[in-house]
C-alpha cells in the first residue's frame, strides 16, 4: 500500500473524485506512485454513474486498475472491464450496494 485517501465529510455525490482534497492529489499529482485504486464498496466511493464511467476510463488511459474489495469491479479482466462499463453506462443516476450483497445495484 502506498497510501490512503479519506473523504469524511464530503459528499459523493456533490464532488466527483478528482475534486476532492486528498482523493484528487492522488489522481493528478501522484499517478507514478501507485498502479490499483482500492477501494471498499462502490456507494461509497462514486455515487453518480458518469463519474464512474470517468473513473473507468482514467484507470484505462493511465494504466491503472479499479477494484471494489466488496464488488465486482476489477478493471484486470475482460469480464471486469465488460462489467464495469455495462453498469457505468446505465440510464440510472447513482449506484449503492445492497444490504448482504456484494454486487452493486442502480439506484434511480
Amino acid at each position: 500500500m502506498v497510501g490512503v485517501a479519506g473523504g469524511l465529510n464530503v459528499s459523493a455525490t456533490k464532488v466527483p473524485l478528482w475534486k476532492r482534497q486528498e482523493f484528487g492529489d492522488w489522481l493528478n499529482n501522484r499517478v507514478p506512485e501507485f498502479d490499483v485504486l482500492l477501494f471498499w464498496k462502490l456507494d461509497r466511493f462514486i455515487r453518480r454513474l458518469p463519474d464512474l464511467s470517468t473513473m473507468i476510463d482514467w484507470c484505462l488511459r493511465y494504466g491503472e486498475n479499479l477494484i471494489s474489495k466488496n464488488g465486482s469491479i476489477d478493471l484486470t479482466t475482460p469480464a471486469g472491464r465488460s462489467w464495469s462499463r455495462s453498469l457505468a453506462a446505465s440510464p440510472k443516476s447513482g449506484v449503492r450496494e445492497p444490504s448482504g450483497s456484494a454486487e452493486p445495484t442502480q439506484e434511480g
